[in-house]
């Protein structure tokens, strides 16, 4: 019991910092997968090491790419926007952790991460769903406030889709990474290409449905009450397609 405290501790502690830059993000994803991979009973498999290696690793070839040069067309939304998204995902972590209010949609997936019987992909896609679905809108609206733009320039779409790429890029390798020895028989002998065009379309349609609500909320960014509302709507949303995720019956 007490070893189990001190990681929660140690989970506030990490995400108690704010970042200010992606390799600040990644710093605290790499701590939050440890800690997370510690816990038991699930250990590796851990609802919250599921969903946060896949993002490590994104959060990760954006950093890459940005060091690059040449793949984005403005490094300084980009950049604000990584560190925007990101702080909203570890806020939920030390909220959780802390037992403070923690948005209902990351909750979901929080409140259940020791069950056996969910497996890894199924937290991994319940985190994507929050974190997209939810999260990815008002980091957007906060981008473009910090850097005092406007939200809709062709630059920030353009460098918006990119990141869908390297999704995609990702995309087989990182379902492979949850699936068992069985399925990943079965998906190398006749569905892998049928899974990850899959994949790629649900994260194209997710992303793109996250732009067209933060311009939705970017109409209303100075109109406190009616914002509240709506993050209060999107929460519920999110919270409820989480819960089918998770109650998925997998093989």
């Amino acid at each position: 019991m007490n070893s189990t405290k001190n990681l929660d501790r140690t989970l506030v502690e990490i995400t108690s910092a704010t970042p200010h830059s992606i390799a600040d993000v990644v710093d605290r994803l790499e701590a939050v997968q440890q800690n997370a991979e510690s816990q038991a009973p699930r250990f590796k498999e851990d609802g919250i090491a599921s969903f946060n290696y896949l993002y490590t690793i994104i959060t990760k070839d954006v950093q890459e790419k940005l060091q690059q040069g040449g793949y984005f067309k403005d490094s300084d939304f980009l950049t604000t926007l990584d560190v925007e998204f990101a702080k909203r995902y570890l806020s939920a972590v030390g909220c959780y952790a802390a037992k403070l209010l923690t948005p209902r949609s990351w909750s979901v997936l929080f409140d259940h991460r020791g069950n056996d019987s969910i497996r890894t992909i199924q937290y991994a896609i319940a985190g994507v769903n929050a974190h997209v679905d939810y999260d990815l809108a008002f980091a957007l609206v906060s981008t473009c406030q910090i850097l005092g733009r406007t939200l809709g320039e062709d630059s920030q779409h353009y460098d918006y889709q990119r990141i869908n790429e390297i999704f995609s890029i990702h995309m087989r390798e990182l379902r492979k990474h949850f699936e068992n020895k069985f399925e990943t028989e079965i998906d190398d002998w006749m569905v892998a290409d049928l899974a990850d065009d899959a994949g790629d379309l649900t994260v194209v349609v997710s992303r793109d449905m996250a732009w067209r609500r933060a311009v939705q909320l970017w109409e209303i960014r100075d109109d406190q009450e009616a914002t509240a509302k709506e993050r209060a709507h999107i929460d519920w949303r999110v919270s409820m397609i989480s819960r089918g995720i998770l109650s998925l019956p997998l093989i």
